[in-house]
């Protein structure tokens, strides 16, 4: 199995594995109102100026992976991007909060991918509470600019199977 690495923070859901994976997909839900935040997080964050490290690959499975170009990221207590989601997380310390990880990928692209994919699948833009607020703290979806290998992610749910058009 590899290096085991101490505590996993606030997450739930999957275990935490930065020696596998490259980051994670997570969601982060209010469970007192049901407001929430779907997003990614690297478990690695490339060296600042490292020797050799020019064009690091971000693919924790290749064999052309440095761990030297890397260091781990703050990721144990990160609560999310949005300058909004934190602001509200912080005017309700009281509030049941549960940082659950979704999903692993080895790859940065996929990463990007699978955060989009989950964001499309929760209809984050658009998903309303009973009381007529929105759900997501999310503003945006972002842009698919490549194509990842999709064999590489270890809960892809992508449905392909309408898909005739290759």
């Amino acid at each position: 199995m590899g290096k085991l690495y101490k505590g996993q923070g606030h997450w739930v859901g999957q275990k935490a594995n930065p020696h596998e994976f490259f980051g994670f997909i997570y969601v982060i839900e209010d469970q007192t109102t049901g407001k929430a935040y779907v997003g990614k997080k690297q478990y690695w964050v490339k060296k600042p100026r490292s020797k050799g490290c020019k064009t690091a690959v971000a693919d924790k499975r290749s064999k052309r992976w440095k761990s030297s170009c890397w260091r781990e990221s703050d990721w144990r207590t990160y609560s999310g991007s949005s300058k909004e989601w934190n602001k509200y997380l912080k005017e309700h310390p009281n509030h049941k909060v549960v940082f659950k990880i979704l999903h692993q990928c080895p790859t940065r692209a996929l990463l990007h991918y699978m955060e989009i994919q989950e964001m499309v699948d929760r209809r984050v833009l658009t998903t309303l509470l009973p009381d007529g607020s929105l759900k997501y703290f999310n503003m945006m979806i972002p842009a698919v600019k490549f194509r990842p290998k999709f064999t590489d992610c270890d809960s892809l749910k992508l449905n392909l199977q309408g898909d005739t058009n290759g």
